[in-house]
């Protein structure tokens, strides 16, 4: 029997919201905010990279064996009650499985008018959608494409006279920072990225003191290298660090009652990304400003996609979430700003690194089934210098309901 707008009242026999709720609380991780998580739980439509998907969906997508082989379901379907089971099965990779939001173009009544695989624009009535997937882009030779892309796709709705524009970032787990800040200035040029800053211990000082002696600058930054001094600038003089001992600095901040040392406080030098090659177009002045755009997120608005909708949110973009729990405001993106590293990623430059010690290199060797990631630059807010992006609760303007109208 079909189960469209029938209600789920108990799993297990317990109160639906209940269960789901402990759920998120206590298997999801993926954000300090508990209603995130529990839209993470649900299951929500999105746009992937080139087509649709569906997305969160945790609670019936599980990494974990379940306690139990099966699970119920009771269903009010128009005032009819029902129940059934269902049995946890294992997923297994099928060629021949076809979904039907693949190479899907259509959202609703919106009328696609250009696709730039990262994103896509769309025309609703009288006013424009853009569906931002990801900024994760792992050829960085293609970085140029997508951001020309975006603009062309911008050029596009301001040619058909559009005034307001929705940035719908919903199920977007972020990617590269330099591409989100970039879209950024897409619409306002003049914005600065937030300033970042890294802690600087015993293990952080050689790998930054070693990125600085490779000679091969070209090489090393045209991926992106977030640990060489010169892939920033100095907040404070907007101009290049004039060494590395100049950027590690000597600046003591009290973090839960502990003095740490960290980095100078810099922007990212796009200039010198990618060995100064990818000279980004320059979009034309487009008609928009902060009172003509909005950003539509279900709290899944990760990393790179916090540094696009926080920074914005910051110069007055209005925001909106859709889901969550009633009438409590919540986060429309986390962690923002930082960058995140594997060890496997240091593994790869442990042997080019002439100035490490012997300890340092034998305690970063581990089993190739094992790795480790962690957080080595955190983000600042512009208008609240002190305030850690990282740390910091911003729920949206304004709230949706799934079942809205």
């Amino acid at each position: 029997p079909g189960t469209i707008d029938c209600q789920v009242i108990y799993i297990d026999d317990k109160p639906a919201i209940d269960v789901i709720t402990e759920f998120a609380r206590n298997h999801i991780s993926s954000s300090r905010d508990l209603s995130v998580r529990f839209n993470l739980a649900l299951a929500s439509f999105g746009f992937g990279t080139g087509d649709f998907t569906i997305g969160g969906r945790l609670f019936t997508s599980r990494n974990k064996l379940p306690k139990s082989p099966n699970i119920s379901y009771t269903l009010n379907c128009n005032g009819k009650i029902s129940k059934i089971n269902r049995e946890w099965k294992t997923f297994i990779k099928s060629s021949s499985y076809i979904s039907p939001y693949i190479d899907g173009t259509t959202v609703g009544k919106a009328k696609l008018i250009y696709d730039a695989f990262i994103a896509r624009f769309y025309i609703l009535q009288d006013f424009g959608v853009v569906l931002i997937s990801t900024e994760d882009v792992s050829d960085s030779d293609l970085k140029y494409r997508y951001i020309s892309d975006m603009v062309f796709g911008f050029i596009l709705l301001a040619k058909k006279g559009i005034e307001k524009i929705v940035l719908d970032l919903s199920n977007n787990y972020g990617g590269s920072v330099d591409i989100a800040h970039n879209i950024n200035k897409i619409l306002f040029p003049n914005i600065q990225s937030f300033p970042v800053d890294m802690k600087v211990n015993d293990i952080s000082a050689q790998f930054i003191e070693g990125f600085s002696m490779i000679s091969s600058l070209y090489n090393d930054l045209k991926n992106g290298y977030i640990q060489h001094y010169k892939t920033y600038i100095s907040t404070r003089t907007n101009a290049s660090f004039n060494s590395v001992k100049d950027f590690i600095g000597n600046n003591l901040y009290t973090r839960g009652d502990i003095q740490l040392k960290y980095t100078s406080k810099a922007f990212l030098n796009h200039t010198v990304l990618y060995g100064g090659s990818l000279e980004l177009p320059t979009p034309p002045k487009f008609p928009w400003n902060e009172k003509d755009i909005i950003i539509l997120t279900n709290g899944l608005c990760f990393s790179s996609c916090a540094t696009i909708t926080q920074r914005l949110a910051e110069i007055n973009v209005p925001t909106v979430v859709v889901g969550g729990f009633p009438n409590k405001r919540f986060s429309f993106a986390s962690t923002s700003g930082g960058y995140m590293v594997t060890t496997g990623y240091l593994q790869t430059y442990v042997k080019r690194l002439k100035n490490l010690n012997s300890s340092l290199v034998s305690s970063l060797t581990l089993s190739e089934t094992l790795s480790l990631s962690f957080t080595i630059v955190e983000a600042y807010s512009v208008n609240h210098p002190n305030e850690v992006m990282d740390f910091s609760f911003r729920p949206a303007d304004y709230q949706l309901y799934y079942d809205e109208r």
